[in-house]
């Protein structure tokens, strides 16, 4: 004995797209970010981020690292897969947008839809965008080495692409920018 079943009706039709006029909105205020309630890392307390980031990491919860250094960035939202080229535009703050440095890495074959598969073109990329007299190195080996932590206290900051099988293990390759 066979079993057949009746056609099924069609699916209704998808709901009618809301067009506004002008561009889109943004955003003018920065996001609250509150204290940690509780006395763990309590030490940070003038830098919510920080103590959050500490609190969450589980890391100097009870007294202040030897050294600290805090930058504040202004976030930017990530559009598509183009968390380097995001990056990048945080680091540079905002000049060029991420959709600009977009265009340039399509424009020179690095990608076709802004995920990067290598640190050499993000080097490229910053080296191209930077402005004033910074340096920028491209650094293969593990970070945790004299080098890194000279720069790293005299004021540089890092580009760190994590390829997507090493997500738990330190990058091989890393961009670095510094002021000299």
């Amino acid at each position: 004995m066979s079993h057949t079943s009746p056609d099924c009706p069609a699916p209704p039709p998808p709901p009618p797209m809301v067009v506004r006029s002008g561009a889109p909105a943004a955003a003018t205020e920065e996001p609250v970010v509150g204290n940690i309630t509780t006395d763990k890392c309590s030490w940070a307390w003038e830098y919510p981020e920080v103590q959050k980031g500490c609190f969450l990491g589980r890391v100097f919860e009870n007294a202040p690292p030897k050294h600290c250094q805090y930058y504040s960035v202004k976030s930017i939202v990530q559009v598509g897969p183009t968390c380097g080229l995001t990056a990048l535009s945080m680091l540079l703050g905002g000049h060029p947008p991420s959709a600009d440095l977009l265009k340039d890495a399509i424009a020179h074959e690095y990608t076709l839809n802004g995920e990067l598969f290598s640190a050499q073109y993000l080097f490229e990329l910053t080296k191209k965008h930077m402005p004033g007299p910074a340096a920028c190195q491209l650094h293969v080996g593990p970070l945790n080495c004299k080098k890194v932590k000279e720069l790293l206290k005299a004021g540089g900051c890092l580009l760190v692409p994590y390829p997507f099988y090493k997500i738990f293990t330190e990058p091989d390759i890393w961009v670095l920018r510094s002021r000299y």
